[in-house]
């Protein structure tokens, strides 16, 4: 391999380290988002809404951190692609990385866990918004009523809290 060519692949490799670098922060920021979301569902279901006040502050500081790390990962990326030869196919990090290059690999494995990660705060955020709209509509939540139904999941220890929203029952 030339010289030039060793200098670029030195670049490629440490472009590919500061890139793990940035996505593993921003995998903690989204798992830090999630959990405070979490949080925010369980106030929703025992009636702590005054609580969830301190905790959508939280989301507010993480959200703004999150948009730096988002911002620095997009620049790198910029900086991996810049160093592919024209002709090379791909339009994301999924389509250029090779996975059986160990340090691509792990870019990889991080940038997959963060789109996991989107995906799962959109659920949560989707389920948030479903309880706050029912308990705006309807009141605070009681443990007791019967579409509420917890169940425990075989996953990693956690709870799956199932609604089931009564249909409505049209005046006669």
């Amino acid at each position: 391999m030339s010289v030039a060519g060793e200098e670029k692949m030195a670049s490629w490799k440490e472009i590919n380290h500061k890139l793990q670098v940035v996505l593993s922060k921003e995998i903690d920021l989204r798992r830090e988002i999630l959990g405070n979301m979490n949080q925010q569902e369980q106030m929703l279901l025992s009636g702590e809404i005054k609580l969830i006040e301190g905790l959508l502050q939280e989301l507010s500081r993480l959200a703004s951190s999150l948009k730096g790390v988002i911002k620095e990962r997009g620049t790198l990326t910029r900086e991996l692609f810049d160093h592919l030869p024209s002709n090379a196919l791909g339009a994301t990090l999924e389509e250029v990385l090779d996975p059986l290059i160990d340090v691509e690999e792990e870019t990889l494995r991080q940038y997959q866990q963060t789109k996991e990660l989107v995906e799962k705060i959109h659920g949560q955020h989707l389920r948030n918004k479903s309880l706050s709209d029912l308990i705006q509509k309807d009141g605070p939540i009681e443990m007791n009523n019967s579409a509420v139904k917890a169940e425990t999941v075989k996953r990693k220890g956690t709870s799956l809290i199932t609604i089931d929203y009564p249909e409505k029952k049209e005046a006669s």
